[in-house]
C-alpha cells in the first residue's frame, strides 16, 4: 500500500506543469554554470570543480525554492511525499459514511503505521485492534438506531482523530466521537505508546511506585475548578455536595490524558463527565512542579 501510494505521489509530482518563468531561469542558469565552469577549468586546474561555488547553480536553486514556495500545486505535491526515517505515523485505514433522512454518519477509524523493525510494532498492532473495535462499536449502534427509526430519526454520529502527543517518548492517537441527537454528547479516547519500551500505557504507568498520584490528581483538578467557578458564576462542575446523582468522584485508572507541547499532563474529560454538557470536553494542565515529584523518570 506504501510503495503504491508513493508511486502515485511520483506520477502527482511529475505530471506537474512548471511554469515558463521557472523553467526559463533554470536552463539559464544551468547554462550559466557550464560556461562559468569552463572558465574555471581554464584558471584553476589544481582546484576541484565539485568544491567551487557556481553562481548560475545558486540562482537557479533560489529560483526554484522562490516558485516551489508560490506555486500552491507544486507545494502540495511535495508536502505529501513522506519525509524518510519518519518512526511513526496515522492514516484513514477506513471510513465510514451513512446518510438517511435526518440521521448520518462519518466514522473514520485510524491505523498507526511504524517501520517493519520498529520496536513499537505490536503496540502499534495492538492500538489499532483497539481502536477499530471500538469505531466498530460505534457503527453498529448507529445502524441499530437506524433501524429502530426505520431512518426517521434525528442522530448526527462522527468520529475523527488527531496525534496530541509525539515526542522522544511517548506517541499519543486520541478519538474523538460525537453522537448529536436532541443534544449532543462527546466521547473521547486516548491511546498511549511508550517509544522507549514499545509497550502500551495508561495512567497507573506514569507514575512511581506507592505514590497515591489519583489523590494528589484529583486534589489538583478540584482546586482548578474551584478557582474556575469563583470567578465565573456560569462556569458550573459536578462537585457539589447537591449534585450527588451526577457528583464527580474523582481520577481514575481509566482516565483520559495526554502531555501538551510545554510537556504538562494534561486529563481530559468527556462531555457531561464532570461538567454540564454546555462546558463540552474539560480539559485540565497539571502543573510540572507537581507532577515532578511523582512521574516516573521517564515521563518528567
Amino acid at each position: 500500500m506504501k510503495d503504491k501510494r508513493l508511486e502515485e505521489m511520483k506520477m502527482e509530482y511529475e505530471n506537474i506543469e512548471i511554469p515558463a518563468e521557472l523553467k526559463s531561469r533554470v536552463s539559464m542558469g544551468i547554462q550559466q554554470a557550464k560556461e562559468e565552469n569552463q572558465q574555471e577549468r581554464g584558471r584553476h586546474h589544481s582546484c576541484p570543480i565539485w568544491i567551487r561555488p557556481c553562481a548560475g547553480v545558486v540562482a537557479a536553486m533560489i529560483a526554484f525554492v522562490i516558485v516551489v514556495n508560490s506555486n500552491a500545486n507544486i507545494a502540495y505535491a511535495m508536502e505529501e511525499i513522506p519525509v524518510l526515517g519518519t518512526i511513526v505515523k496515522v492514516v484513514t485505514f477506513s471510513s465510514y459514511q451513512s446518510k438517511d433522512e435526518d440521521m448520518s454518519a462519518d466514522i473514520q477509524t485510524p491505523q498507526i503505521e511504524v517501520e517493519e523493525d520498529s520496536n513499537m510494532k505490536d503496540a502499534a498492532q495492538q492500538v489499532n485492534k483497539t481502536v477499530k473495535e471500538y469505531t466498530d462499536e460505534v457503527i453498529r449502534q448507529y445502524e441499530k438506531d437506524v433501524e429502530a427509526t426505520n431512518g426517521q430519526g434525528t442522530e448526527n454520529v462522527t468520529t475523527d482523530y488527531e496525534v496530541v502527543t509525539d515526542n522522544d517518548t511517548l506517541f499519543s492517537l486520541r478519538v474523538n466521537t460525537t453522537v448529536a441527537l436532541n443534544t449532543s454528547g462527546v466521547t473521547i479516547k486516548i491511546y498511549h505508546i511508550d517509544k522507549k519500551t514499545g509497550k502500551m500505557i495508561t495512567l497507573p504507568d506514569l507514575f512511581q511506585e506507592n505514590v497515591d498520584y489519583k489523590k494528589i490528581l484529583t486534589d489538583e483538578v478540584l482546586k482548578q475548578i474551584k478557582e474556575q467557578m469563583a470567578k465565573d458564576e456560569n462556569v458550573t462542575y459536578f462537585v457539589d455536595d447537591d449534585a450527588t446523582k451526577w457528583k464527580w468522584q474523582g481520577i481514575t485508572d481509566d482516565a483520559n490524558f495526554y502531555f501538551n507541547e510545554d510537556g504538562c499532563l494534561t486529563m481530559v474529560f468527556d462531555k457531561y463527565e464532570i461538567a454540564p454538557g454546555y462546558m463540552g470536553v474539560c480539559e485540565f494542565t497539571i502543573p510540572k512542579d507537581i507532577t515532578d515529584g511523582i512521574l516516573a523518570d521517564s515521563y518528567k
